[in-house]
This record gives C-alpha cells, structure tokens and sequence, in this order.
C-alpha cells in the first residue's frame, strides 16, 4: 500500500514538475517576444523622433527659401503684375454652361432651390 501511495505521489510531483517546465517555457518565450516588442519600440520611437527633427528642419522658413532659390526659378513680381483693386478680377464661367441664357436659367433654378435670400421673405 505504501508503495503504492508512494508511486502515485512521484507521478503527482513528477507531473507537476513537467507542467512547471513547461510553464516556465511560455513564461520565457512571453519574455523574449515582450523584449523584441519594446526594442521595436525604442527603434520606432527614435524614428519618429529623428523624422519630427527632420519635418521641423525642412519646413522652416528659411531652409525652404534657400532651396526655393536655389531649385527654382522665381523671380519678384514685378508692379505691373500687382492687383491694386481686387474689383478688376473677372469671374471664371462655368464650363458646364454654354451660353449666358443657360446661365440664366441656371441662375433662376438655382435660386428656386437654394432657398430665399438675404432679406427675402418666401411665403
């Protein structure tokens, strides 16, 4: 009977020994993928890092300046070119459009669905 109860307790401990090493393994494995996740991190983050120095280098006003005049070939406007009276723009047609009384028709059909003017009452 001792013997008995004395090889059941090995298989006991025994298996408990194996379903602890094989605990210990996973824990282990858990660690090392944790680990490679962390480094891939710090790798990221220095990264991220390096592209936010990189972004605040190349948008500053005088590093795109720089290369403005040395990539293209802009020159000043000359007075002549300058817009005193923003009046005097013309207004772009609308391709879709091909003559002044379809635009008129346009422009009546429009303001029916658009809704009543500024001012204006719909009754």
């Amino acid at each position: 009977m001792k013997r008995l109860i004395n090889g059941i307790l090995f298989l006991v401990l025994f298996s408990a020994a194996v379903g602890l090493y094989w605990l210990d393994q996973r824990i282990e494995g858990k660690r090392a993928a944790i680990a490679e996740l962390e480094s891939k991190i710090l790798r990221e983050r220095t990264a991220i890092r390096v592209l936010e120095a990189e972004w605040a280098y190349l948008s500053n006003p005088d590093v795109i300046e720089a290369r403005a005049e040395r990539y293209l070939d802009l020159r000043r406007p000359r007075p002549a070119q300058l817009l005193d009276d923003p009046g005097r723009i013309p207004m772009r047609r609308n391709p879709r459009l091909a003559r002044d009384e379809g635009a008129a028709d346009a422009a009546s059909a429009f303001r029916s669905r658009a809704g009543p003017q500024p001012g204006e009452v719909r009754r």
